[in-house]
C-alpha cells in the first residue's frame, strides 16, 4: 500500500497572502479569504453533510441586527450587505496622517492582547487594515497599550517561544522557517487539545498580521508601556504618553498632523473611509 506522505506545515501556511496588494484594506475578495473559503469547502467535502451555518450582525454594542441560517454562501450573500451597512464607516475631512488606537489588556482573542507584545502588534496591523482607506499612504500609528510583558501563557503557550525565535528574524514573514518546529511541538499540541491553549501556529497567523503594520505605516509608537523593551522588539517607537508620540509625529511630518482616532478596538470594529479621499 502507498504511504501518503505529509507535507511540511510551511508548504501549506504562508504569510504571502496578507502581503499581497488586495489584503490592505479590508475587503471580501482578497486571496486570503479566497484561501480560507477553499479550507472550509475541502472540510465540507470530506463531511457526510454540508456546514449549517447561524450567523448574526451585530451593532457595536453586539446587538443582533439580524439572524440568518443555511449554507455557508447562502448566509454570505444575505448577511453581508447589512453587515456592510453597519461596519463600513465614512468620516470626515482629507486622508488621516496619524491613527491613534486604544489597545485593551483584554479583547477580541483573550486576556492579555495589550500586555502580550505579538498580540499587541498584531491589533496595530489589525487597524492599519481597518482604516487604510481613511488614512494617508504611510500613516504614523500611536497605539496606547500596557505591554507589560504578560503573555497569558495559560491559553496562549507558544506565544514566548514564538517571540524569541522573532528576534532572530529580519522581517516577521520570516517566521515561516520556524513554523514545522513550533507547530508540531508535542507540548504545545497537547495543551491545545486538553488545556484549552490556543494552537501553536496562532501565534505565527498574529505575527504575520504585526507585520502588516510595518509594511503600511511610516513610524508606529506604543506609548505608556510598562516594558518599552518588549515594544521596540516587535518593531515600535517607544514613549511614556500619546502626547509625547504625537508631538514626535509633527516633528516627522513638519506641521500639525491630521489625526484619526480610534479608541476602543473591544467593540466590533469598523472599517474606515475618508470623505475627502
Amino acid at each position: 500500500m502507498a504511504q501518503h506522505r505529509r507535507a511540511p506545515l510551511a508548504a501549506h501556511h504562508s504569510p504571502r497572502s496578507l502581503y499581497r496588494d488586495d489584503f490592505v484594506p479590508a475587503s471580501t475578495g482578497s486571496r486570503f479569504r479566497e484561501q480560507l473559503t477553499a479550507i472550509g469547502q475541502r472540510m465540507q467535502e470530506a463531511m457526510p453533510q454540508p456546514f449549517f451555518s447561524v450567523d448574526a450582525v451585530l451593532d457595536s454594542r453586539s446587538r443582533q441586527l439580524g439572524v440568518y441560517a443555511g449554507r455557508i454562501p447562502e448566509v454570505e450573500q444575505a448577511s453581508w450587505p447589512l453587515a456592510t451597512a453597519r461596519t463600513d464607516l465614512r468620516v470626515p475631512g482629507e486622508p488621516a496622517d496619524v491613527l491613534v488606537i486604544g489597545v485593551p489588556r483584554n479583547f477580541h482573542y483573550g486576556a492579555g492582547m495589550g500586555s502580550n507584545p505579538i498580540l499587541m502588534m498584531q491589533a496595530v496591523g489589525a487597524s492599519v487594515v481597518r482604516a487604510k482607506q481613511a488614512l494617508v499612504e504611510k500613516p504614523i500609528v500611536i497605539a496606547a497599550a500596557i505591554c507589560d510583558g504578560w503573555f497569558n501563557d495559560d491559553e496562549f503557550p507558544p506565544y514566548r517561544a514564538a517571540f524569541e525565535r522573532l528576534q532572530d528574524c529580519q522581517h516577521p514573514a520570516d517566521m515561516r522557517a520556524h513554523q514545522e518546529e513550533l507547530a508540531t511541538d508535542p507540548e504545545w499540541v497537547y495543551r491545545y487539545r486538553h488545556r484549552f491553549g490556543y494552537h501553536p501556529f496562532h501565534a505565527f497567523s498574529m505575527i504575520y498580521m504585526g507585520g502588516i503594520a510595518r509594511e503600511h505605516s511610516a513610524a508606529i509608537y506604543v506609548a505608556g508601556a510598562r516594558r518599552p523593551g518588549l515594544a521596540r522588539a516587535m518593531g515600535a517607537r517607544t514613549s511614556a504618553t500619546v502626547e509625547e508620540a504625537l508631538a514626535e509625529a509633527t516633528a516627522i511630518l513638519g506641521r500639525t498632523p491630521r489625526v484619526l482616532a480610534v479608541p476602543r478596538l473591544s467593540q466590533p470594529a469598523f472599517h474606515l473611509t475618508s470623505a475627502g479621499a
